[in-house]
């Protein structure tokens, strides 16, 4: 699972860096971790498919920021309170790139998809 797959990594690193000036990955996790971004690269993230999504991905996000840019009245209380230091726009591009492909997704239905409508 993915949190088999975090953990295992975050166990790898603190084995490896145990006692080091220097943070480090066990060889063969680092090995294990390294193909899996090339192939999740190779066949996923750059698939014809997923270049086929980007219009769709660039408009959602492009509205959410509106949205938020608009409303940050509407962003949690945490992100809030960085606007006077970190100005607006930064703030809602933060919490953007920190909102999960399904989060955003989620978002973006909950604020501009009609729910129930009867016809």
């Amino acid at each position: 699972t993915k949190r088999d797959r975090i953990n295992t990594m975050i166990g790898a690193i603190a084995v490896e860096s145990e006692g080091k000036n220097v943070v480090a990955m066990q060889k063969d996790v680092f090995e294990a971790t390294r193909a899996l971004r090339q192939f999740m690269f190779d066949r996923v993230y750059t698939s014809e498919m997923a270049r086929g999504e980007e219009i769709k991905a660039e408009r959602m996000l492009t509205a959410l920021y509106e949205y938020y840019s608009k409303n940050p009245e509407k962003l949690p209380e945490q992100d809030r309170m960085h606007i006077e230091k970190w100005g607006k726009d930064q703030v809602v591009c933060d919490y953007l790139s920190g909102m999960t492909d399904r989060y955003a997704v989620a978002m973006f239905n909950e604020l501009y998809i009609p729910k129930n409508l009867k016809y």
